[in-house]
């Protein structure tokens, strides 16, 4: 009875034993670092490939960006941030990064700057929808244009740059410490250099253009250009001179031209003169896309055989209108420029 009460008593102490055993706890911390490279450092038309360093270019920066976390299994929102910390990395790249609860798992990390003024963000809720987008301008610019655009068609205003990063499928583990997330963002807006030859100049007092065959929207999540509802872009034009010519010229953005669009190419300039005239004129140049520097450099220069006329006023004297919204009537002698060509 002894022999058997000591083996019930070795058995019973090796599981407190083993019960007892000190074993490391695993302390999970739902804090998860988001640090975002913002990689807009060769884009034509903004930094590189400056055809004309007179005019206003568009800057790219931000100092907030939308982080939304999705389950790759159902596309729904898990969790959402904003992050607004900014540095720069040893070679100036914009860094943003900031923090976001979420629990260890799978999750598709979307990143997209939050301080645009005309582009907006809309359909999050997945993020095969999510879309990036501008309005249609106001129904007096609509009308004044109707005969020279498709008028199922619809006239946007410009997008601004919108920087956009995606980590799918990425894994955030049990952790002790801070996991990190590191992603980089790139603009999916296009700038465009757009300059035509004037004859008669000095009579224009300020000038707009459409640029028709434009893609409307972007999804963002996938980088996916929608080809299905070609828009025309609507943007503010400016008079200058460039090696000896008289022109009106600007930088404009655009979610992209749609390739192989059925209907061609164009762009319908819109001209107010100092004796308040109106003179439009639109152009097909479906050619002018295919030249090298289209595609290389985002450049449309239209001079060969595309020129807009501008007739003097009939009474010199009479009241002359002066570019409120528009531009002065002042041009700038042409300078040698030296800039930086995108490779």
């Amino acid at each position: 009875m002894l022999k058997k009460f000591r083996t019930y008593f070795y058995i019973l102490a090796a599981l407190l034993i083993i019960s007892c055993e000190r074993r490391a706890l695993v302390s999970v911390n739902n804090q998860t670092m988001i640090q975002v490279k913002v990689a807009a450092q060769r884009i034509s038309n903004v930094n590189c490939d400056i055809y004309n360093s007179h005019i206003p270019h568009p800057k790219i920066s931000t100092e907030m960006m939308h982080v939304v976390l999705y389950d790759p299994e159902t596309d729904r929102i898990v969790t959402e941030t904003y992050i607004s910390d900014t540095t720069r990395d040893a070679s100036g790249q914009l860094i943003v990064s900031g923090y976001v609860n979420a629990t260890p798992g799978e999750y598709d990390v979307l990143v997209y700057n939050f301080d645009t003024e005309s582009t907006q963000v809309r359909n999050q809720n997945s993020l095969n929808t999510v879309e990036a987008y501008t309005n249609e301008v106001q129904a007096n610019i609509r009308t004044r244009y109707k005969s020279s655009v498709n008028y199922d068609e619809a006239i946007l205003y410009e997008p601004d740059h919108i920087i956009v990063g995606t980590e799918l499928s990425h894994i955030i583990p049990y952790h002790e410490d801070i996991h990190v997330i590191k992603t980089q963002a790139l603009s999916v807006v296009d700038t465009y250099y757009l300059q035509i030859n004037v004859s008669g100049l000095e009579y224009v007092s300020s000038a707009q253009a459409l640029m028709g065959g434009m893609s409307s929207s972007n999804l963002i999540g996938t980088n996916t250009r929608n080809v299905t509802e070609p828009a025309a872009v609507y943007f503010e034009m400016q008079k200058d001179n460039v090696n000896g010519k008289d022109v009106i010229c600007c930088t404009f953005n655009t979610f992209g031209k749609i390739d192989g669009i059925d209907s061609d190419l164009s762009v319908t300039f819109d001209v107010t003169t100092t004796d308040g005239r109106r003179v439009e004129k639109t152009f097909d140049i479906t050619p002018i896309f295919e030249t090298l520097d289209a595609k290389e450099h985002h450049w449309l220069i239209l001079d060969e055989g595309y020129e807009l006329v501008i007739d003097p006023p009939e009474n010199p004297g009479g009241n002359k209108v002066n570019g409120g919204g528009g531009f002065e009537p002042v041009v700038e002698d042409w300078e040698e420029e030296h800039a930086e060509i995108c490779l």
